[in-house]
């Protein structure tokens, strides 16, 4: 007949441990006393802290005659107070069991340092700043963090990294660090949402994506016509605006060309160009010698470089 034993089969009293943290192990022999293989059915936690009690083992499903497997027990608590419940071993001998107890001590409380995070308005495929969002632990046991996820309508749009992959000590932070990259134009909103050992918050995400963009008027070219060497013209505005949705960085302004010394301009496109708003680039055609001459306005912003062609003839 099958036969078995626990060893030491005596109630395993846990010292009070830290909420969150999981006690030194404390094993339990399974032996094989009889024959003939021993079936296991079934190791596992019982009673009423069943959550608060972890096993594991290397027993399989059968003990060879004269064989012993290590069953180890540990105690990790997520609630305060004095904790029971039963190590229950269900093989072809019977069923054992031995009692466990053990006490959670501390309390968990945390804190987030935001409530919401309000990017501003980020290029679409491009990456913002890293906004950090902390978990401040405020209570009196290691603080575990069992799940940082970002949700909602535009989720794909947000993305977090964390620090948080081990108890938080007490009086210590972790943080949550989350960017913007937004893939379309418009507003978008999600919500990061912490799970902790004190329990769910969430920080509310938005911001909006936008496009870089100008133009040119007139977009394509000016004959100034036909002139007396020597003599300025009239002068031709050209207006760049910001047509996107967001600022417009200018990075020049100029003149090129075969025949550039017959043409001037001046401009008051500096800096940043605020979005719908536009600014003047005056072109003077004087001609300093006979025939037909030519050049091209060059403006370089950040939507990208635009050319109009310019043409005149002296007389």
């Amino acid at each position: 007949m099958p036969s078995s034993a626990l060893t030491p089969n005596l109630p395993h009293n846990f010292p009070p441990q830290a909420l969150g943290t999981a006690s030194a192990a404390q094993p339990e022999v399974l032996s094989n006393t009889g024959k003939v293989p021993l079936p296991i059915s079934s190791i596992k936690i019982g009673g009423i802290d069943t959550s608060h009690f972890t096993q594991t083992n290397n027993c399989g499903a059968k003990l060879a005659a004269g064989a012993s497997c290590t069953i180890n027990v540990v105690s990790k608590p997520t609630t305060a107070g004095s904790k029971s419940a039963t190590l229950i071993v269900n093989d072809a001998a019977g069923i054992k069991s031995v009692a466990l107890s053990g006490s959670g001590t501390g309390s968990f409380a945390s804190k987030l340092s935001l409530a919401s995070v309000n990017y501003p308005t980020q290029q679409i495929g491009t990456t913002s700043a890293v906004r950090a969002v902390k978990i401040a632990n405020t209570g009196t046991a290691p603080l575990p963090v069992t799940s940082i996820v970002i949700s909602g309508t535009d989720a794909t749009d947000f993305a977090q990294a964390n620090t948080c992959a081990t108890p938080v000590p007490v009086g210590g932070s972790c943080a949550i660090n989350v960017k913007f990259a937004p893939s379309t134009i418009g507003p978008k909103t999600a919500t990061l949402t912490v799970v902790d050992g004190a329990g769910m918050r969430t920080v509310a995400l938005s911001g909006t994506g936008a496009t870089v963009s100008s133009t040119l008027a007139p977009n394509s070219s000016y004959d100034f016509g036909l002139l007396k060497v020597g003599k300025a013209s009239a002068v031709q505005a050209v207006t760049l605006s910001n047509t996107g949705g967001l600022p417009l960085a200018i990075k020049g302004v100029k003149l090129g060309g075969a025949n550039v010394s017959h043409f001037s301009q001046k401009n008051n496109c500096v800096g940043n160009l605020a979005v719908g708003t536009s600014c003047k680039i005056n072109v003077v055609f004087k001609p300093n010698a006979l025939g037909s001459q030519s050049a091209q306005l060059i403006v370089d912003d950040a939507a990208g470089p635009k050319t109009i062609a310019l043409s005149g003839k002296g007389q």
